[in-house]
Order: structure tokens, then sequence, then C-alpha cells
């Protein structure tokens, strides 16, 4: 399942909605998924049935979400992990508790 945890992101690329349609739009407002719905929509039990969750940004970068860890912390034993991201301004400590975090079975895309 695709989830689209934030709209927060650090880059303004040409291609993305962020940027594309700010002249019709404006400013893309700050917003993250809650953390309470989410949790209640993954424990359900419809939820407790997929395998993978893909962390993607259209509009964001999941690596901004502030309850990233505490979300894979939570689900880490019933759930695969693909999380896509641009990579940019997080810090050496946040790689490293991410990375601890993570399975074999996870995988982390760089999009550049």
């Amino acid at each position: 399942m695709h989830i689209e945890l934030t709209s927060r992101c650090t880059l303004a690329c040409p291609g993305c909605p962020r940027t594309a349609i700010a002249d019709k739009l404006g400013t893309f407002p700050k917003q993250d998924l809650s953390s309470d719905d989410l949790w209640t929509f993954l424990d359900c039990e419809s939820g407790r049935q997929l395998p993978d969750l893909f962390l993607e940004g259209n509009h964001g970068d999941p690596i901004y979400y502030p309850q990233l860890f505490d979300l894979i912390k939570r689900f880490r034993d019933t759930k695969k992990f693909d999380i896509r991201t641009n990579g940019s301004y997080q810090t050496e400590e946040f790689w490293n508790t991410l990375a601890s975090l993570l399975g074999p079975q996870d995988t982390i895309t760089f999009g550049i």
C-alpha cells in the first residue's frame, strides 16, 4: 500500500506537483497524516493483511514525517517497508537510526 505520510519536503523540483502548480494554488501547506488515524487504519483487519508499506511522496518526502521512526517500530514485525526519498538534508544520526530500524527485507530508494 502506498502511503503519503506528509507534504513536507526541502526541495522545489520543477516536475513536482508542489512546484508545478504553486503559481495556481500558492505555497503547498505542510501537513502530516495523523499518526492516530494511521495506527487505527493499519491495526484494523484489512490493514493487518497488508504485507508491504510503500512510503513514497508525490507531494512530500517520507523522511520528514515526524513519526516515521514510531511507525516503523510499531509495525516492524508485521510489515515490509519500501521508502522512496530524495535523501536531502537529514543528519548522519537520522540515517543511522533509520538503518537500525530497518531489516534486510526493507528497501530505501534514493531519487536523484
